[in-house]
C-alpha cells in the first residue's frame, strides 16, 4: 500500500526484487551473447586454418585426364598388364614447380565384398614395351615453369599386384610436386587393349 507518494517497504522490496532480476536477466543475456559471439570467432578461425591447411597440401597443379587404357603383353615367358594414362599437366603457379612422384591408386572389391587399395608407381621405362604406340611419358622429376603446361603419359604395372578377381572400381592417379603437396585426377573406366594389333592403340599418340 502507497501513502503520500511513498512505498511501503514490502513495495521496496519487491521492486528491489524484479530489478536484481533485472539485472541477472540482462548480465545472462549480455554473457550468452558474449559466448556467441567467441564461438563464432573460432569456428571462422578454425574454418581458416583448415582451408590453409588443405591449401598447403594440395599442390598448385591442375591435372586433366585425356585418356586412359589397359595393354596387355603376352608371349611364351610372361604375361603382363599395363595401364597407361595421357594427363594434361598445368602449373598454376607463379613459380616453378617439379613433378618428384607419381602413383595410381586403384580402388578395388573383392568378390565378398571387402574394399581393397592398390598403390604403383610410374615407370617411363613401360613406354617401350607398348609397341607401335610412341607415348611420352613423364619424367620423373619433371620441372615445369610458371603458368606451363605440358601433356604427357603415366604409365603403371598391374601385374603381380593387383589379383585377377577383384572389381575395379576407381583409378586415382596422384602426383606430388617438390614440396610434398599432392594433385590427383579420378578414372572410372579404362579402355581394355589386349593386344598390339589392336587398330585402337594405333591412335594412342601422346599429346
Amino acid at each position: 500500500m502507497i501513502r503520500g507518494g511513498t512505498a511501503s517497504p514490502a513495495r521496496w522490496r519487491e521492486m528491489k526484487a524484479e530489478l536484481i532480476l533485472a539485472c541477472v536477466s540482462v548480465t545472462a543475456a549480455i554473457f550468452s551473447a558474449c559466448m556467441a559471439f567467441r564461438s563464432s570467432c573460432i569456428a571462422k578461425r578454425a574454418l581458416r586454418l583448415n582451408e590453409v591447411n588443405q591449401a598447403k597440401q594440395e599442390a598448385p597443379l591442375s591435372l586433366y585426364l585425356a585418356e586412359g587404357f589397359r595393354y596387355r603383353v603376352k608371349d611364351d615367358s610372361q604375361k603382363q598388364q599395363m595401364l597407361a594414362f595421357s594427363i594434361l599437366v598445368t602449373n598454376r603457379s607463379t613459380q616453378a614447380n617439379s613433378i618428384v612422384r607419381i602413383e595410381l591408386h586403384i580402388d578395388c572389391l573383392s568378390d565378398d565384398g571387402r574394399k581393397m587399395e592398390f598403390v604403383m608407381t610410374h615407370n617411363p621405362l613401360l613406354a617401350g614395351q607398348i609397341n607401335h604406340a610412341q607415348l611420352t611419358p613423364f619424367d620423373c622429376p619433371s620441372l615445369f615453369a610458371t603458368k606451363e603446361s605440358r601433356s604427357r603419359w603415366a604409365l603403371f604395372s598391374e601385374s603381380g599386384i593387383v589379383p585377377p578377381h577383384v572389381r575395379r572400381d576407381e583409378y586415382r592417379i596422384v602426383m606430388t610436386d617438390s614440396d610434398g603437396r599432392t594433385a590427383s585426377v579420378t578414372s572410372l573406366i579404362v579402355s581394355d587393349l589386349p593386344n598390339d594389333t589392336n587398330p585402337k592403340i594405333q591412335k594412342a599418340k601422346a599429346r
